[in-house]
């Protein structure tokens, strides 16, 4: 009679291995990113600190890739170090959807371009 974990309850690295990663806030996946907090203030809420330094147009997560390491400097507890992590973190981020753009974008058109010659071939061939 096993009583059912409190997922709310746990933290986000623990959280991580026992549902997997698309079951963490933005929040509880930067702060395992970030990884220890200060005296006052754990992981979680330097992350929730971190995601609030975005303002304007772009808030939250799509917010960070304008913020300098300076500007993230400025949470108390973001070191040089962790601010680095995260810019890197955006960098590999932005990457990886830019990788995954342009595989998309290259095997439709490949086909499209493979479908159109194919026609156009056929209809020249009825002509004759």
């Amino acid at each position: 009679n096993q009583k059912e974990p409190c997922y709310e309850e746990m933290k986000p690295y623990e959280k991580f291995m026992a549902k997997g990663p698309e079951y963490l806030s933005e929040e509880e996946l930067l702060a395992i990113i970030i990884r220890t907090g200060t005296r006052t203030m754990d992981a979680l809420q330097l992350a929730k600190q971190v995601l609030a330094l975005s303002k304007g147009r772009e808030k939250g997560l799509l917010g960070l890739q304008h913020l300098s390491v300076g500007d993230l400097c400025k949470v108390n507890g973001i070191g040089r170090v962790k601010a680095v992590k995260i810019k890197c973190l955006i960098e590999l981020s932005r990457r990886l959807a830019m990788a995954d753009t342009r595989e998309r974008l290259q095997l439709p058109n490949r086909k499209l371009w493979q479908t159109i010659i194919w026609n156009d071939c056929g209809e020249r061939k009825r002509r004759k």
